[in-house]
């Protein structure tokens, strides 16, 4: 937020030591402000994913409603500071997301839940191995990165897939349950990168998309991959095997 343009960035300071933990979002406009008030945090997860309660309520400029909400709003104002790299600096430190919680740690605050399943994540990244079956064309997928495309308990599934690469859509990319208990795609061999024998021993990543069974595809490169398994890791979203190892997000 520090790197946006036009954006004031505050945080709020309690002279009693309690948690301020209202979840409001305000949209000004010339004539009334718009409220959203409900248990939604400022997440990803809060506001896409997660079961929340919410009330939407516009109010005049010159309602009784609307004159009581700039002054609680003046008062949250006037006993915030500014936010600026060195207050984050001096944060920084005590910040541990995999241990902290607002029920132990009421100043680090409340952390996002983990996604339950890779079956409602958003994208999938994994190491693609050897990809020795299938002249070079099959990539295996561990049996939890395959909930991210099935019911990975549900082996009589089978999806053919559409995978979005470099601008250019490359259907009949078979997802099936091999008879050796390994869930696989078997990548059209046109894609460039399947082409040009690349894939092996690298990394690749999966996102959803607005239409079923159509993902964008990339092969992806450092550091993207570190800042992938770093916040899959954060998030326990994260697996290995022997050889390779995969997370969700």
């Amino acid at each position: 937020m520090l790197n946006e343009q036009h954006i004031e960035l505050r945080t709020f300071s309690s002279r009693d030591g309690s948690m301020f933990h209202p979840k409001i979002y305000a949209f000004d406009r010339a004539e009334d402000v718009t409220i959203l008030s409900g248990s939604a945090n400022l997440t990803a997860h809060a506001l896409t994913r997660n079961h929340e309660v919410a009330t939407i309520t516009t109010l005049a400029n010159s309602s009784p409603a609307a004159v009581a909400w700039e002054q609680w709003w003046d008062q949250v104002w006037a006993a915030s500071t500014l936010c600026d790299q060195s207050l984050i600096d001096k944060y920084a430190p005590s910040y541990h997301p995999q241990r902290s919680s607002a029920a132990d740690n009421p100043i680090i605050g409340e952390e996002e839940s983990p996604v339950a399943s890779p079956r409602v994540a958003n994208e999938l990244w994994l190491g693609t191995g050897s990809m020795t079956g299938g002249g070079i064309t099959q990539l295996e997928l561990p049996r939890a990165a395959a909930g991210f495309f099935v019911d990975p308990a549900d082996v009589t599934d089978s999806r053919v897939l559409t995978l979005l690469s470099r601008g250019s859509a490359w259907p009949d990319n078979q997802l099936s349950f091999y008879v050796n208990e390994m869930w696989r795609i078997n990548l059209n061999g046109n894609i460039p990168e399947v082409a040009a024998d690349v894939l092996r021993y690298s990394y690749v990543i999966f996102r959803r998309t607005r239409r079923v069974d159509v993902y964008e595809f990339e092969v992806l490169r450092e550091p993207r991959i570190s800042e992938l398994r770093n916040a899959s890791q954060v998030l326990e979203q994260y697996g290995q095997t022997t050889t390779r190892d995969y997370g969700w997000l």
